[in-house]
């Protein structure tokens, strides 16, 4: 029996060396010692120990592998995120800026036809005060010259009615209408005639301006109107717009946070995982052969040798 301890104990030792197990060291000094039934209570401890180690090994390979593809996968669906949100960012700023330059362009429109309306009103006004004062100038023209010709009228019929009535005195020509009385009497007629064209024509100049007025400020209002209309549709574009950009920023916020997040995690996983992930093979086949020393070490301690 001895000798099998020697023999267990110099395997152990062995393995111990070629595969840098402290647990086998301390076992394979142990075996020098303590009785036969305790040493093989140890080894079957020492299995079960290294068995679950093994497992608790693989679970937390498998978890690291979980975890860092889910990481990965994550931090991949973020950055994602982030570029659309970026170019859903700059595309909001540019519809901004431009219907904010629409919006500007509407209402420089608006008060320009203000303006053109402003000026149209005023030259309106100074027409029809030309008009007004044409018409009361031509209106005492012709009354002026009516009132001459009338009394024109009235005096050589006056003196054709006395020369009828009295006989010329001796020595004196009978009295006869003036021929350049009648002359004059037409060019005064002619005159008026004209007065009244004039005043017909300035009448007809009026009515044709404000119609031309009238006409320009409708459709300079209906542009208003339209153009208002546009700036308050562009507004309610703009105000959904903002708003649009301010949930894209706070997503592009939170996109920030869950990437820093996630970059923290996976730092995390590394300090946790790396070792495992990089020595897991060799870690495998170490408790492989340690379960496999401990065994070969109990069958030589009971008498049997193991199999091959």
């Amino acid at each position: 029996m001895a000798q099998a301890r020697t023999r267990a104990s110099r395997l152990l030792l062995e393995e111990a060396l070629a595969i840098g197990s402290p647990r086998l060291s301390q076992l394979a000094v142990s075996m020098r010692s303590d009785v036969f039934a305790k040493i093989k209570v140890a080894i079957d401890q020492m299995v079960t120990q290294l068995k679950q180690e093994q497992k608790d090994d693989v679970k937390h390979r498998d978890f690291c592998i979980a975890e860092l593809n889910q990481n990965e996968k994550q931090t991949d669906d973020a950055y994602d995120t982030k570029k659309a949100l970026g170019i859903k960012t700059d595309d909001l700023n540019l519809q901004i800026q431009n219907t904010e330059d629409e919006i500007a362009a509407a209402q420089k429109e608006v008060a320009d036809n203000q303006l053109q309306i402003k000026k149209a009103s005023q030259n309106r006004e100074a027409e029809n005060f030309d008009f007004q004062n044409t018409i009361a100038e031509q209106k005492a023209t012709q009354a002026i010259l009516k009132k001459a010709l009338q009394k024109l009228k009235d005096f050589y019929a006056k003196n054709a009615f006395i020369q009828v009535k009295q006989a010329p005195p001796e020595g004196f020509k009978e009295y006869k209408k003036s021929g350049g009385a009648s002359g004059v009497m037409m060019m005064i007629e002619t005159i008026v005639e004209e007065s009244v064209e004039l005043a017909k024509d300035a009448a007809k100049a009026e009515q044709e301006a404000q119609t031309g007025y009238e006409k320009f400020v409708k459709d300079a209002n209906d542009a208003i109107d339209t153009l208002n209309r546009g700036i308050s549709e562009k507004n309610s574009a703009l105000a959904d717009a903002k708003a649009d950009l301010a949930r894209t920023e706070a997503d592009m916020k939170d996109t920030m946070s869950n990437l820093l997040e996630l970059a923290n995690l996976v730092s995390e996983l590394h300090a946790q995982c790396d070792f495992t992930l990089k020595q897991f093979d060799s870690r495998q086949a170490g408790f492989t052969k340690e379960i496999e020393a401990l065994n070969e070490a109990k069958y030589i301690l009971s008498g049997m040798e193991p199999s091959l």
